[in-house]
């Protein structure tokens, strides 16, 4: 659904139409979701899969992705400030840190808050 919304321009960054703003997407099968540029500010993405998801540039600050599976995600330039990304599988600290736009203030997969 959310890969649909993307895809017809419903979610754009720059002009959405459907505001998820706050959505509770936990839980769901994303993997190989296009969701490069999609606005997913402050949504619930808690044990979600996005494998293999493409999330380029997307806007995922402030979201609570604790328990996500990240494996394979194409992360280049994603915004995760402020991120919740505690116990999140399929990547390392090290790989979250090269390949977002930025970690500012997230919390780490070992709970600790990235400076």
């Amino acid at each position: 659904m959310l890969q649909f919304l993307h895809e017809s321009s419903l979610i754009d960054r720059d002009k959405p139409i459907v505001d998820l703003n706050g959505a509770d997407l936990s839980h769901a099968d994303l993997s190989h979701a296009d969701l490069s540029e999609a606005d997913l500010q402050a949504e619930f993405l808690v044990g979600t899969n996005l494998k293999n998801a493409s999330l380029r540039k997307a806007d995922l600050s402030g979201s609570v992705l604790e328990g996500a599976d990240l494996s394979f995600a194409h992360l280049g330039d994603a915004d995760l400030r402020d991120t919740d990304l505690k116990g999140v599988q399929g990547i390392t600290t090290e790989e979250l840190e090269k390949k977002t736009r930025s970690l500012k203030g997230a919390i780490m997969r070992d709970g600790s808050k990235h400076p």
